[in-house]
């Protein structure tokens, strides 16, 4: 082979390597700009091409978080609790989370919501205690609750479900739940959950962004030993025949409408001993007292005669009946009347609260011969 032959081919050799060098450094830059496409050929057919923009573009797409109250949290309203010793258990607000990525992947972490009342002088820490929130099955106890009402949750592990763009649709739902010191006094008080607190990763391990979270508010509710109210009292007595003898004994009706301002249900007692309370003039008159009701219609709720409910919202008229007999043979003034109604939170316990105002319309006097 000739030296100009030989010459020839380093030139083209040459040339090969500076066409490879461009084609590389080109792909170099396409890379880091993120303009350029590469194509994928598999099995010598072109079947996409995916450009270095659309790779970083899907690793780094941000996953929003939405939040909102859900349709479960209580609404406004007074909450049934003791006036002596702790309720346990109470549900403060539902909150309900969701994201923008359809994966249970997305994973919320930590968060806060805080308490807080329109009173003066208001202290979280002294109304509630033992907060928690819960998710499924699964329970959470608050890692912190300060002085000024906030609760914070971390070491979370919850999953988040998938929402539309518009951030309403399916989601988790996020229950907090309290305990209420006694409560002497009413209070009013309300959940914020913080929709910036909310930290949690994205199946990327990003960090979800909050930019579309606000902060939502419960319902205020009033925490009160007595939502239950009386009306509409009325009583009669009609004498109960002693053939030739002088009337000894009257039968009595007492006739009274329940009103529940509150959230849940209120039950009262089937028994009329347990129903209500009585006292009678002369004092401890065993032979003057209340013993049945009158019927009624019954309403979802009712456990027969064991104990019937009064909804959330709603009233409940009742009729008792009962009997004034003289206590001795010397006795000319006799009367029996209700001091207290007794009613409970559940079916199962129709007591524990008593309501003692209103009453002064149920109490009645009856003026016998005296013999």
């Amino acid at each position: 082979m000739s030296k100009k032959k030989c010459k020839k081919c380093g030139v083209k050799y040459f040339f090969w390597l500076i066409i490879v060098f461009v084609v590389l450094t080109g792909v170099m830059i396409a890379y880091k700009s993120g303009e350029s496409a590469i194509p994928i050929d598999a099995d010598k057919n072109l079947a996409a091409a995916l450009t270095a923009k659309d790779i970083k573009t899907a690793v780094t797409s941000p996953t929003y978080v939405y939040d909102k109250l859900s349709s479960r949290s209580p609404v406004a309203g007074k909450v049934l609790v003791s006036s002596t010793a702790i309720t346990p258990d109470v549900i403060l607000g539902v909150f309900n989370l969701s994201s923008s990525k359809p994966t249970s992947e997305v994973i919320v972490n930590k968060l806060a919501i805080n308490i807080s009342s329109p009173q003066r002088g208001f202290l979280a820490q002294s109304r509630f205690s033992n907060l928690r929130l819960k998710v499924g099955n699964t329970v959470y106890s608050a890692a912190s609750f300060s002085g000024t009402g906030v609760a914070t949750f971390q070491n979370l592990a919850i999953n988040l479900l998938e929402n539309n763009p518009a951030g309403i649709g399916l989601g988790k739902d996020l229950t907090l739940l309290a305990d209420i010191n006694a409560t002497p006094s009413d209070f009013t008080a309300r959940a914020t959950l913080k929709g910036k607190s909310i930290v949690g990763i994205d199946p990327n391990w990003n960090s979800l962004n909050t930019s579309k979270a606000t902060d939502v508010n419960s319902a205020s509710l009033t925490f009160t030993a007595s939502p239950l109210s009386v009306t509409n009292t009325s009583t009669s007595a009609s004498p109960i025949n002693n053939g030739p003898n002088p009337v000894v004994a009257y039968a009595t009706r007492y006739r009274f409408t329940l009103n529940n301002s509150g959230i849940n249900n209120i039950w009262v007692s089937g028994d009329p001993g347990n129903f209500v309370s009585t006292s009678t003039t002369p004092a401890n008159n065993a032979s003057s007292t209340i013993y049945d009701f009158e019927p009624m219609a019954p309403l979802a709720g009712d456990d027969g005669r064991i104990a019937y409910i009064i909804p959330p919202g709603a009233s409940r008229t009742f009729t008792l009946l009962g009997a004034i007999r003289k206590s001795s043979n010397y006795s000319t003034l006799e009367n029996l009347r209700i001091t207290g109604i007794n009613y409970g939170p559940a079916v199962g316990s129709p007591w524990g609260y008593r309501l003692t105002t209103g009453l002064e319309g149920l109490s009645i006097t009856i003026l016998f011969s005296s013999r």
